[in-house]
């Protein structure tokens, strides 16, 4: 295969200098007012995706009531005689003189922009062939020759190493010859992973690679947000699922049928907001049959693009809320917020409290209801006589709480439960049979409605002591594991998986719980019990 012999580690820096500087003719639109300037600009790439550019002005065009005065022009702000002087105001903030475009023709190629930012001070005795110097924000590199783009290229920063692939599981004509990788299939287009033994990755004074991803392009892109459409949308967020941390990629791009580089986008894909959390998947499931990096992609994938899209914010807050990263409360806000997100997603958002009661327990609860507003309205009418406003109010509110007590419920800990019965997960039971054992009245579904206000609307648990710091981290990993087999259950994965309350074992089914699992089972050593 022709793309197979082409790309190589040096090619996967192609028209990359190591000084990451380069010059040649440029030209700057702006808008509002309409004018341009020419000159000689360079443009700088830093390590971080930071794109600017420094122009060395030449000539600039400006409307006839500018009156050729540059100064002016950069400001938006028309020259105003005040007496025998001609004054410019400065109005404009750096933030606020935005360019409509850049080129800048170099001897690689040709680099463009649509956005940016002027970030010079504009001053007072501001000449022409005087230096001005932007932030640029969607920079792009073209080569001269231009051919048809085949396919997108995504380099991938993160803590791939123990993942590395030592033999393809399938064949792309863009993958990196004699690299283990892995292929599925997004929307009827086939893909690819390629992960870097992290003692052969590639690096470049721009950056080094730990992963690659690819696939072939839908249409024929030609602007940054068009070019960003052809990615598969959530493979970002799946992969940092998949290997427990943030995954950036400092740029990405267009290639030809033979690799050859057609266009690459200075603009940062993802954050690094912790180094490391909890991974769905170990080095030992990539050797098993089914499981790892690559399965998991192929049946996330296999999703409809709703449904993708739909699992997006709770794979973001699953990995945000990996406990460790941040401090209990924030990891147990997202993970409820995950949850919260998974049963809106299933249907499970209101109960009908009546209706799950047995019949025996329905005609209870229907006469004891009965009573009480009867009593209650006996009270607020008393009340009312005496002119009594401040206690009617109160009164009032009572009784409109007895009468709806049976209409349907938004329950958080309940709809949590719902949606593991309708996965097959059984966590639910093992807690509940806990929590019944200690006999305090409680529920695991309680407990999650308790703790789910608390952080939500208080943000912080009474965290008394270091056993109860202990309970609450536990209770957080044991939430984030099971946000973790959710999200499997989703995708329809099939394989085995890490486990967040057990991560130096990834040996364990999705469905690793059952009746009889004890709670140490579940990562506890003690349940929490008070809120």
């Amino acid at each position: 295969m022709i793309g197979a012999l082409l790309m190589n580690h040096d090619c996967l820096f192609q028209e990359l200098r190591e000084s990451g500087n380069y010059s040649g003719p440029c030209a700057v639109a702006f808008d509002d007012p309409i004018g341009e300037i020419r000159g000689t600009a360079t443009v700088r790439l830093g390590q971080d995706a930071r794109a600017e550019a420094e122009v060395s002005i030449e000539e600039f065009q400006a409307p006839p009531e500018y009156g050729d005065n540059l100064l002016a022009f950069l400001n938006a702000s028309p020259p105003k005689r005040q007496g025998e002087k001609m004054v410019v105001s400065i109005p404009a903030s750096a933030d606020e003189r935005r360019i409509l475009s850049l080129t800048v023709e170099s001897e690689e190629g040709i680099f463009s922009a649509s956005s940016g930012i002027l970030i010079t001070p504009v001053l007072l005795g501001f000449q022409a062939k005087e230096t001005l110097s932007l932030i640029l924000n969607d920079l792009a590199f073209s080569p001269k020759a231009g051919k048809v783009a085949k396919y997108w290229f995504l380099p991938l920063v993160g803590p791939f190493g123990e993942h590395y692939l030592r033999r393809a599981s399938g064949t792309h004509p863009i993958a990196l010859d004699g690299e283990g990788y892995v292929t599925f299939s997004v929307d009827g287009l086939e893909c690819g992973l390629q992960i870097f033994d992290p003692s052969k990755k590639p690096s470049h004074h721009a950056a080094s690679y730990d992963a690659l991803a690819f696939g072939e392009v839908r249409g024929a892109p030609s602007t940054l947000q068009e070019t960003w459409d052809t990615l598969p949308r959530g493979l970002v967020e799946a992969l940092s699922f998949a290997v427990g941390a943030d995954v950036t990629a400092p740029w990405f791009e267009l290639r030809g049928d033979d690799g050859s580089l057609i266009q690459r986008y200075f603009f940062r894909v993802g954050h690094r907001s912790a180094p490391e959390g909890f991974a769905a998947f170990s080095k030992v499931n990539e050797f098993r049959s089914g499981s790892g990096i690559g399965a998991f992609l192929k049946t996330f994938f296999a999703l409809t693009q709703d449904k993708r899209a739909a699992l997006i914010p709770p794979l973001n807050l699953i990995r945000s809320g990996a406990p460790g990263s941040f401090n209990i409360e924030d990891s147990i806000t997202d993970l409820v917020k995950a949850l919260d997100n998974l049963c809106k997603a299933r249907g499970f958002v209101t109960q009908d409290l009546l209706g799950r009661l047995d019949q025996d327990n329905q005609q209870s609860v229907v006469s004891i209801l009965a009573e009480a507003r009867k009593g209650l309205g006996v009270v607020l009418a008393e009340n009312t006589a005496k002119g009594r406003q401040e206690q009617t109010d109160v009164l009032n509110t009572l009784v409109s709480r007895v009468a709806n007590a049976t209409s349907k419920s938004r329950d958080f800990g309940i709809a949590v439960k719902d949606l593991l019965t309708d996965l097959g997960l059984q966590d639910a039971e093992v807690l509940d049979f806990h929590y019944g054992s200690l006999g305090l009245g409680q529920s695991w579904a309680g407990i999650l409605s308790a703790v789910r206000g608390e952080v939500i609307h208080n943000g912080f648990l009474r965290i008394k002591d270091v056993r109860s710091l202990r309970s609450w981290f536990e209770f957080a990993r044991h939430l984030h594991d099971l946000c973790k087999r959710i999200i499997l259950r989703e995708a329809k994965y099939g394989g085995l998986y890490q486990a967040s309350t057990n991560p130096w074992q990834g040996e364990y089914a999705v469905d690793r719980v059952k009746p009889a699992t004890s709670v140490k089972d579940l990562g506890f050593s003690h349940v929490p019990t008070q809120i």
